[in-house]
């Protein structure tokens, strides 16, 4: 609790006790049993807040059961290191040895030792995996934009937060496939007063004062004969088992490729040259199969849930079974790790060395692979209704897919589109921009076929052309979108045809908000005059629309606001202050009150009147948008900041214009 938290409910005890003290006033206890009843009151509704307010792991890890023997000096080993605080604990080796392995069966065997266990993948950086609630999820502590504005903020405060529940609760953290070469946040993260176990490919050394345990293969014939018994599916004969040793020797021990040979899969001849088709060829996989292996080799190292991957992929359950049958996928139970559904799930996963194999021998690409794509982009489609950590689940699997395709292709224009507009929405906006400039040079190249084209050209010149007038470039920005104004007017044509299905009204928004990108970037290059004539044309286009429709479009205010910019511009103040409290009283019909859109529209209002030199009611709309912001919007203290600026200006200063500052969506 806070501070201020803590003297509220030193108040409510203190009150308490001066109604006992004196029964005889009006607000005194008219009874012993009163008192008793208000005292458990208060004692109920102080735990219930301070419940409200704690901060835990939500999830545990759950190992799954498997096939594991021998490596038991290596248990020992971890499990003294931790007794003697030595943290983090690094298993390190070459891939496939058995590293993940090892770290899931110290948790299977030292479960009841810990409070909390979190089994992590590292993906991407330590910042990154800190930060994803869905990994590590955290009771009352949830990523928002509007909070804390970037990651580096959320990733101090989590931190801190983990140091408090690691000082209260028995915790292990377990860092999987740690791969990177350095890390910026890996002496924060790794100085955690809590037990780290790290598996990694990369001798520890090479991160500074760390030790690791080498692991390496299996030693003894003891250790072999357990081994071999655990995942032979019948009894082998003593031939099977001669060859079974003398390719231990031939592959160093190496510890998936004997599980597989067990199994029944023989890699002969260079190891190097032969291992990935050696590890496919010898089953007999269908099409089915095989494309399993091809968009499964794409995924997220940590995998992707069955649920998942059933709704974005054409792969029958049949064809996986198969290939987890034979050891190809690896399924694993997921407790409690998805937050938006409480029920078990499976993660499919594959070993980086099958996943490399796949990709060497099936070679995945945007034309085998379409169909992925196109569930995902059905997915991401409502990307803007959805909230940021819904959104952020599907993060790793939207990267995964950049970096597997790195190039995109004409005919998935639309759904590419979708991949691009999720980077933007989710903040990363150079990802986001890099695809768009990518799709615009891959769309520049292609000839005209179908409606679908004509909106993505409009689509990909309206993009390029706001990154082109956010960097301050404005002939580019308006070149392209007189490009897109062209393709809109197309698809408008080609619409009125009824070519290909109808989509109604689309053109028009697509229209409207060319013509609206147009506009500001002639204020941006001070052709004031012409920008106006563009805002009242559009205003005409969405009047239309409105009665064409019968309902109200939003629309208007965003043409209103920038008119607003040219007539305020041009000394028109009267007609600028009544156009600005139209798109208030607009706003607040159509969003709400308090919505950002309304307290927008507000402060323009405000530097309009302070341009006037109307600073009584500039100061008004300043202070009811700041009363607003502090109550509804604590966190947008950029905002807070700018409104504080105006208030203490002085009489001559020019304030910005919020039009200026408003960003606008890709």
């Amino acid at each position: 609790m806070t501070s201020s938290n803590d003297e509220f409910w030193e108040w409510r005890e203190r009150l308490f006790l001066l109604r006992g003290k004196y029964k005889d006033t009006p607000p005194g206890f008219r009874s012993d049993e009163e008192a008793l009843r208000e005292w458990e009151r208060f004692i109920r509704e102080k735990e219930e807040y301070a419940a409200r307010n704690r901060h835990r792991i939500q999830a545990s890890y759950c190992p799954p059961e498997e096939p594991f023997v021998g490596r038991e000096g290596y248990l020992e080993e971890i499990q003294r290191r931790f007794q003697e605080w030595e943290s983090p604990v690094v298993l390190y080796g070459v891939g496939g040895i058995g590293k993940t392995a090892l770290a899931r069966a110290y948790i299977r065997k030292h479960r009841q030792d810990y409070d909390a266990v979190l089994f992590l993948s590292c993906q991407a950086d330590l910042k990154s995996v800190i930060c994803d609630d869905c990994q590590l999820p955290i009771v009352n502590l949830q990523y928002s934009a509007d909070k804390y504005g970037n990651k580096n903020r959320y990733f101090k405060e989590k931190i801190k937060v983990l140091q408090d529940i690691a000082g209260e609760t028995r915790l292990l953290l377990v860092f999987d496939d740690c791969n990177m070469d350095r890390d910026a946040k890996m002496a924060t993260v790794f100085s955690l007063p809590c037990h780290i176990l790290v598996t990694t490919r990369m001798d520890p050394s090479v991160w500074g004062a760390y030790k690791g345990i080498r692991i390496r293969e299996l030693e003894t014939d003891k250790e072999w004969a357990q081994f071999v018994g655990a995942y032979q599916d019948r009894k082998l004969t003593p031939e099977e088992i001669k060859a079974i040793l003398e390719y231990r020797e031939q592959v160093n021990g190496h510890t998936l490729f004997m599980m597989m040979r067990v199994r029944g899969i023989e890699i002969q001849g260079d190891l190097l040259d032969t291992v990935a088709r050696d590890l496919l060829s010898r089953f007999r996989l269908g099409k089915m199969e095989k494309q399993a292996l091809r968009e499964l080799s794409i995924m997220p190292v940590q995998g992707i849930s069955r649920s998942l991957y059933r709704k974005v992929s054409r792969v029958t359950d049949r064809a996986v079974d198969c290939l987890a049958d034979h050891l190809l996928v690896r399924r694993e139970m997921v407790c409690g790790a998805d937050q938006e559904d409480e029920k078990e799930d499976e993660i499919l996963s594959l070993h980086p060395l099958i996943a490399e194999a796949a990709r060497a021998v099936f070679a995945p690409s945007l034309e085998n692979c379409h169909k992925l794509v196109d569930g995902f982009s059905h997915l991401l489609y409502y990307t803007w209704n959805r909230t940021y950590l819904q959104n952020q689940r599907m993060e790793p699997y939207v990267f995964a897919l950049i970096s597997a395709f790195p190039r995109p292709l004409p005919w998935l224009a639309r759904q590419l589109d979708t991949v691009a507009t999720f980077l933007w929405i989710q903040g990363y906006y150079d990802e986001a921009e890099s695809w768009y400039r990518k799709g615009y040079e891959v769309l520049e190249k292609c000839p005209s076929f179908d409606k679908l084209y004509y909106q993505a050209r409009t689509n990909a010149c309206s993009k390029i052309s706001r990154i082109f007038r956010y960097q301050g470039e404005y002939q580019s920005a308006l070149e392209l979108i007189e490009e897109a104004l062209r393709h809109a007017e197309a698809l408008r044509e080609e619409s009125e045809r009824g070519a290909w299905y109808d989509w109604e009204g689309n053109w028009e928004v697509l229209y409207h908000y060319a013509l609206l990108d147009k506009a500001k970037i002639l204020l941006g290059m001070e052709r004031n005059e012409e920008a106006e004539a563009l805002c009242r044309e559009g205003l005409g286009y969405v009047r239309r629309v409105q009665e064409k429709k019968g309902a109200e479009e939003f629309r208007e205010n965003e043409f209103k606001s920038v008119l607003v910019e040219v007539l305020a511009a041009r000394g028109e103040f009267g007609q600028a202050k009544e156009l600005c409290r139209d798109m208030v009283e607009k706003a607040e019909r159509y969003r709400g009150r308090y919505f950002k859109d309304t307290l927008s529209c507000r402060e323009q209002l405000g530097d309009v009147c302070m341009a006037a030199g109307d600073f009584r009611e500039a100061g008004e709309e300043y202070e009811a948008v700041r009363s607003f912001l502090c109550r509804e919007y604590p966190y947008q203290e950029e905002w807070i900041r700018r409104i504080d600026e105006k208030l203490s200006g002085s009489r001559t200063a020019r304030p910005h214009m919020a039009g200026e500052n408003r960003g606008d969506r890709m």
